[in-house]
């Protein structure tokens, strides 16, 4: 550590002590060991010790006062308290306060350098131009991580700025610092530092720390001093009359040359508002700019101290409020195409539950049943064929029914672990198994039982068909007979067939078929105007293109080969971020148990074989989240380093940095874009009268990878736990989404090396895999040529962090729920969905502003 400054004991304090003497070995406050004092001065002395309880070296700061003076004790521990509350790399960091016989001491982090004044006091030269500046981006970082917490330095100079092994800057010493807005004194630090307004007699601002910065940018590049020694009168004239202009040896940046200037400029409001402005008038960071040429990987400190420039507050305000005007209108269009409007708009799948259970106890199924579970499902074919169901006159039929299974075992699914239920898992017929198929008003569509052989009372009775019909909302009068055609996927000893007209159309026809064993009902099926060959339950449909199916899998196992093999060099050449990468998979992991456990319908307590298999789930997609982040970040970091800089500080918790609030901004902004786009595709070709594509295709920004929007869209409709359960399977949905997508990206700019080339091949890969089936052929690649742009667009304009927001946008507000009129049962799923959106845009504006007021106080209300 460089000797201490005497900022603060210019201004005066209590009686000083002689000089402490500490020798080296000797232990204090139970944990310190003394190694040696490395500086002294007008603030006190400083040692170097072995802090015992963590292992690590640490600077012991014992200021020239005793304890017994409470305004001193106050003063220091208020110092403390607001160097605390800053962690940042530029900034010194500070441990704790305590006390030792009479004194008190601070204990702080040890920085093995020297003081920038020292360095600046050698012959000229000592500094390349690329030093000075990564100096001066280093101060500007640590002076807006300082202003952040609404601190303010009120004593930047060299004395105070040190340098480590590696010439990072490091701005120390908060002896005069004081909160924004809490100033209570006029006390200034050296006078050869300090701006002009306060020399005048006026309070500090973040305005007047810009100031001394720039002060201290002066005399890195030029080296020396704008202004000679003078008295504080003459002083404050030459301030006034404008800082000198900087001299050019060895060819300073003329970028760098404007930005002292301005930030020296009298008048506070003609400075940079921030020292992130500053920072972005200044030449970009050299290691940032040598990254892409070089092909090398920017480290991650060096992201998280490049400057934190958000957005103006125009842009700011213009991306908040369209987003307040495209949210709705996305919302109203999504309910207007999601296939899950008629089911929203019906009976609660509570009641629906009953309603079964009603259905059943009636058709003879009287036995208590030991389990159950219930659900949605898709069923495109049926939509297609017209089957029965109540819905407003005009609209089409709904493609989704509720199901719902009971048995007198437990109802155990083969595919254990997954976060999705199906009327098919467990397979039917099992013995002492039912299950129905309700519409969205509650009437019987279908039915498959396997009674047990007690329930077989009747031998050979006829069964009550007419109860039949009415669970199913039909008249047998008004029926007739026809030869039989459909087979039942179990046994049965009679079928049964009749075709009549439907209750809620005119000219409409419908068909019924039935199938029984020994009197029971067995099977029942209600069809529309087509031949029931499709008739069996197909779940929910993918509507994927032939060319998108064929290289989905693809595009998946090269990816991976390319991941596990890039992932292992970036580890032999300590290049990947591991703790980042471990914090994603972390979260990844958690969030997908959490999801499996909201929305799984099995009783973990009472399968530790269903519990296993939903914990292996979660381990493979946060190892497979792991392997692709450790081969895609450095990659990422290396092509695009400005563009990464935006989610190395989320994933470090830098949450209010305003590259991040913007990026979150951008990334709602277009995710909406993407979902108001595909929509348009679905909704368009009804408002044209020409048929629409099929539902399923909605949404192909997602709707191929991974599990649809529609089966999305089916869970969540379930339950609320299960709809909070897809919510947050979109959210590690869209995260695997973009590592998947961002991934082939990357690797297409490496082997082909020239960014126009990569770019054009990556937007024809994607256009393919986001073709949607159905439609007319023109329309469908016009939707996904769009919706492939836009993806790339965020990718190469922006960066990673806008793309994981907006395929998360686009998710949760294309595959929840969103009824209209919004009332209802769905209300709550909606309702918080759309928060959940609004409130990370809140997040994003309120950080993108960096602290700035959202209005202009200059401006006249």
């Amino acid at each position: 550590m460089a000797d201490l400054g005497d900022s603060a004991g210019a201004a005066g304090g209590p009686h000083r002590r002689p000089r402490l003497r500490l020798t080296p070995g000797k232990v204090i406050a139970g944990r310190y060991r003394i190694v040696a004092r490395v500086g002294g001065g007008g603030m006190g002395e400083v040692y170097r010790a072995d802090d015992t309880s963590i292992g690590r070296y640490v600077a012991l700061k014992f200021p020239p006062a005793s304890t017994d003076d409470p305004s001193w004790s106050w003063r220091l521990a208020a110092e403390v308290e607001m160097a605390q509350s800053v962690s940042h790399p530029n900034v010194c960091r500070v441990h704790e306060l305590g006390r030792h016989g009479g004194h008190v001491f601070v204990s702080m982090a040890f920085i093995d350098g020297e003081s920038l004044r020292r360095v600046l006091s050698r012959s000229v030269g000592v500094l390349t131009h690329d030093e000075k500046l990564r100096i001066a981006h280093d101060l500007c970082a640590g002076l807006a991580a300082i202003h952040d917490q609404r601190v303010l330095h009120r004593d930047l100079k060299p004395d105070n700025v040190m340098l480590d092994g590696s010439g990072r800057a490091v701005i120390t010493d908060f002896g005069i610092a004081s909160y924004a807005g809490a100033v209570t004194d006029r006390r200034s630090g050296t006078l050869a530092y300090t701006a002009p307004e306060i020399l005048a007699g006026e309070l500090p601002t973040q305005h007047s720390d810009v100031y001394s910065l720039c002060l201290v940018l002066y005399e890195l590049f030029a080296g020396r001093p704008p202004f000679p020694a003078q008295p504080v009168e003459e002083r404050l004239r030459l301030q006034r009359a404008g800082a000198p202009a900087l001299p050019d040896p060895d060819g300073v940046d003329p970028a760098v040359r404007e930005a002292i200037a301005r930030g020296l400029a009298p008048e506070p409001e003609e400075r940079f508002a921030t020292a992130a402005e500053l920072a972005a008038a200044l030449p970009q960071r050299p290691e940032l700019a040598a990254a892409p040429r070089g092909g090398r990987s920017v480290a991650p400190e060096t992201l998280l101290v490049a400057p934190r420039l958000g957005v103006r507050r125009a842009a700011a305000w213009g991306l908040a409020v369209a987003i307040l005007f495209a949210l709705p209108l996305v919302a109203l269009l999504t309910a207007a195409v999601q296939p899950g409007r008629a089911a929203a708009a019906g009976e609660p799948p509570a009641a629906l539950a009953g309603r079964a259970r009603e259905i059943l106890r009636r058709l003879g199924f009287e036995e208590p049943a030991e389990d159950s579970l219930h659900g949605y499902v898709f069923e495109a074919a049926g939509a297609a064929r017209g089957e029965a169901t109540e819905r407003p006159a005009g609209s089409p039929p709904s493609p989704l029914r509720f199901w719902y299974r009971q048995s007198r075992g437990r109802l155990v699914p083969l595919n254990l672990g997954s976060l999705f239920s199906s009327y098919d898992d467990p397979p039917l017929p099992a013995a002492g198994a039912v299950g129905v198929h309700l519409d969205p008003t509650g009437r019987l569509l279908r039915l498959d039982a396997s009674p047990e052989r007690r329930e077989l009372r009747r031998l050979a009775a006829e069964p009550d068909w007419e109860a039949l019909f009415a669970a199913a909302g039909l008249d047998l009068a008004g029926f007739r007979d026809v030869p039989p055609s459909w087979i039942p996927p179990g046994f049965a000893a009679r079928r049964r067939a009749w075709v009549g007209r439907r209750p809620d159309r005119e000219g409409g026809s419908i068909r019924v078929e039935a199938a029984a064993f020994r009197g029971q009902v067995v099977g029942f099926r209600v069809f529309g105007e087509a031949p029931p060959g499709a008739a069996a339950s197909k779940g929910p449909g993918r509507s994927a293109s032939a060319v998108g199916t064929l290289l989905l899998p693809l595009w998946f196992f090269a990816g991976l080969i390319a991941a596990v093999l890039l992932a292992s060099r970036n580890l032999r050449r300590r290049t990947a971020d591991r703790p980042a990468a471990f914090r994603v998979a972390t979260v990844v992991l958690i969030a997908r148990i959490v999801a499996w456990l909201l929305g799984s319908g099995q009783r973990i307590s009472a399968d530790i074989v269903a519990a296993q298999a939903g914990l292996a789930r979660a381990l493979l997609t946060a190892t497979l989240v792991w392997i692709f982040y450790v081969a895609l970040e450095p990659t990422i970091r290396a092509l695009w380093p400005r563009h990464a800089a935006s989610w190395v500080r989320l994933l470090y918790g830098r949450w209010r940095d305003p590259l991040v609030g913007r990026d979150l901004l951008l990334g709602v902004a277009f995710g909406l874009a993407a979902l108001f786009w595909a929509q348009l595709y679905v909704a368009a070709p009804g408002w044209l009268g020409v048929p629409p594509p099929p539902a399923g295709s909605q949404n192909p920004l997602l709707w191929q990878i991974g599990r649809g929007s529609v089966e999305i869209l089916c869970e969540s409709l379930a339950s609320p736990a299960r709809a909070l359960a897809m919510g947050i399977y979109a959210v590690v949905r869209a995260v695997v989404v973009a590592l998947f997508g961002v991934m082939g990206v990357a690797l297409l700019r490496l082997l082909l090396v020239r960014a126009w080339l990569s770019r054009t091949v990556a937007a024809l890969l994607l256009t393919f895999l986001m073709l949607p089936a159905g439609g007319h052929p023109a329309a469908a690649v016009v939707a996904a040529a769009v919706s492939s742009a836009l993806w790339l667009t965020i990718l190469v304009r922006f960066g990673f962090l806008p793309v994981v927001v907006a395929t998360v946008v686009a998710g949760l507000v294309g595959s929840l729920p969103m009824p209209f009129p919004p009332a209802g049962w769905t209300l709550g799923v909606s309702a918080c969905t759309l928060l959940a959106v609004l409130g990370v845009t809140v997040w994003g504006f309120v950080a993108a502003l960096g602290g700035r007021p959202a209005l202009d106080r200059r401006l006249p209300l």
